[in-house]
C-alpha cells in the first residue's frame, strides 16, 4: 500500500514539474465558487485485531487476516470561500478474511459522507493543491459467509481525509487521496471494523467560477 501511494505521489509531482503541461492559470480566489466532481479508486486495508482476538478466544483460529480489497468513491464539492469546500461523497469498499469453523467472510462497506474540506490551491507552484477535511455519514456494513445469516449494520462513519493533486488543465486534475474511516459492523454478534485506510488515485473535473462575476456591475 505504501509503495502504491509513493508511486502515485511521484506521478503527481512529475506532472507538477512538467512545463509542457503547465497550461493553467493561478486561481486568485482559490476554490471560491468552484465546483468539482472526482472519480477515484484504489485499495482499502482494514485492521481487525479486536475482532480476531475475540474469535480466537472463542476457539475460531484466524487463518487469514486478509490483505484488504478494492474500493472506489465519487465525490462532489463546492467552494464556499477561497479555501473551504462543502463535500458529499458516495463510496464502496470490500474486504475478505478467513477464520476457523467458517467459510471465507466477505465484508462490503458502502454509504455516503457529508463534510467540509480545507483546500489550498496553487500551493508552492501554479496548479498544485493540497487539502484536508472531515466527513461523517450513514454507512452500511454487509458481512456475509456461506452457511450463516448475513448481517447488515447501519452506523455513522467518521472520516479524516487528505489529498494532493495537480491541475493539468483549467478543468481537469489528478489527485492522490487518503481516507481514514472509523465505522463498525457485526459478525455473529461480534463487532467488526469495516472502516480502515482507503488509498485512492482520482481524476477531478473542475467547474471554475465565472470570471464575469468578478467584473463591476454594468461592464
Amino acid at each position: 500500500m505504501v509503495r502504491r501511494l509513493a508511486v502515485a505521489g511521484a506521478l503527481v509531482a512529475g506532472l507538477a514539474s512538467a512545463p509542457a503541461l503547465a497550461q493553467t492559470t493561478a486561481w486568485q480566489k482559490g476554490v471560491d465558487g468552484v465546483g468539482h466532481i472526482t472519480a477515484m479508486g484504489g485499495w482499502k486495508f482494514t485492521p481487525n485485531d479486536y475482532f480476531f482476538n475475540s474469535e480466537a478466544n472463542a476457539g475460531n483460529t484466524v487463518f487469514s487476516k486478509g490483505i484488504g480489497g478494492g474500493q472506489g468513491a465519487l465525490s462532489f464539492g463546492y467552494g464556499a470561500t477561497s479555501f473551504i469546500e462543502a463535500t458529499i461523497d458516495a463510496f464502496l469498499g470490500s474486504d475478505r478474511l478467513t477464520i476457523a469453523n467458517y467459510e471465507p467472510i466477505s465484508v462490503l462497506t458502502y454509504g455516503a459522507l457529508l463534510g467540509v474540506t480545507f483546500t489550498k490551491m496553487d500551493l508552492l507552484t501554479k496548479g498544485l493543491w493540497a487539502s484536508i477535511g472531515i466527513q461523517l455519514g450513514p454507512t452500511l456494513g454487509f458481512v456475509t459467509s456461506p452457511g450463516i445469516n448475513s448481517s447488515e449494520t447501519l452506523s455513522t462513519a467518521y472520516t479524516l481525509n487528505a489529498s494532493v493533486g495537480y491541475r493539468i488543465t483549467e478543468t481537469i486534475g489528478l489527485q492522490v487521496h487518503y481516507r481514514l474511516m472509523l465505522a463498525r459492523g457485526q459478525f455473529e454478534g461480534h463487532g467488526i471494523n469495516i472502516g480502515g485506510s482507503w488509498v485512492s488515485v482520482g481524476v477531478v473535473l473542475f467547474f471554475p467560477r465565472d470570471a464575469s462575476a468578478d467584473l463591476p456591475a454594468g461592464t
